[in-house]
């Protein structure tokens, strides 16, 4: 998976359909509709995608090489709702694009480097244990991480 993800841009081919997708839909929705409910409905569907791309990573075991495809991903997905969908740059959806991007960043770095980036930027405003769910999905959770970040953060 990884070879064929460096090979096409350092994205996955799920990445590349949802991408394709989004574009036609935000060209759909310029089209079709007047401008302001283009906007909202754009707004909409980035809001909508960004819940499930939540879902998702809640779900999925993420190794070393996964988290590089995952970063290369997540910031495909959020220069797609940017520049395909109407009302894609708003301030709500761009803050919450950048907030998956730096999730992301947990599965890339190295456990004893966890408790920085969680004390920074815009994950530092989440309260740790609701990420705890994500990190879970580190596929080094049990032997490095957990014991980098220490108890403290399990108990709650």
């Amino acid at each position: 998976e990884l070879a064929a993800a460096m090979a096409q841009g350092g994205t996955t081919a799920a990445c590349r359909a949802c991408v394709e997708v989004m574009r036609g839909a935000g060209e759909a929705m310029r089209q079709r509709l007047p401008p302001r409910m283009a906007s909202a409905l754009g707004r909409e569907w980035a809001l909508g995608f960004h819940r499930l791309l939540l879902k998702h990573l809640r779900t999925q075991v993420i190794s070393d090489q996964g988290a590089l495809i995952l970063r290369h991903d997540l910031r495909c997905y959020a220069e797609a709702v940017h520049e395909s969908l109407p009302g894609g740059n708003g301030e709500q959806v761009m803050e919450l694009y950048g907030l998956l991007e730096e999730l992301g960043n947990l599965y890339v770095v190295r456990p004893e480097n966890l408790r920085p980036l969680l004390q920074e930027g815009r994950l530092a405003r989440i309260d740790t244990t609701l990420l705890i769910p994500y990190l879970a999905q580190r596929a080094d959770w049990r032997e490095a991480a957990r014991e980098q970040l220490g108890e403290e953060l399990l108990v709650g």
